[in-house]
């Protein structure tokens, strides 16, 4: 090679060859067959539906009974009071919960999409070797 033709870096870097190891060939049927499993997974319910959804209930519950009257009598205004305030709270924490359970069930799904993107990166490597070579 000329002088003129050298491959030169400003800041030094040195170019590893990549390391030899195992490596299991896969027929390409197991790999999409391991690649539509990976898009089906589904996350089981968290802590925080069953937590929202305990106390969506309890709010509900104890709405039902401000409205069928139970604290309607003379005398049980701050019965009624705490009864609101249980309401408004069991609604609050319901809804962060709820919010909560979305936020990790949209990380769980971009986790699954970031393995299948991998995936097909990988498919594309050798599917381009594979007609580069026909």
């Amino acid at each position: 090679m000329s002088e003129g033709s050298r491959f030169q870096m400003s800041q030094g870097y040195e170019i590893l060859p990549p390391k030899s190891g195992q490596a299991y060939p896969i027929p390409c049927e197991e790999w999409d067959m391991l690649k539509a499993k990976v898009q089906r997974i589904e996350s089981s319910p968290s802590f925080f539906d069953t937590a929202g959804g305990i106390l969506a209930g309890a709010a509900l519950s104890t709405f039902i009974t401000i409205i069928v009257g139970t604290f309607n009598d003379p005398g049980q205004e701050i019965e009624r009071a705490y009864a609101w305030a249980v309401v408004v709270a069991c609604c609050i924490c319901a809804a962060l919960c709820y919010y909560f359970s979305y936020r990790e069930a949209k990380t769980r799904r971009v986790q699954t999409s970031e393995i299948i993107s991998q995936m097909e990166l990988i498919e594309h490597r050798y599917k381009t070797k594979n007609e580069s070579t026909n």
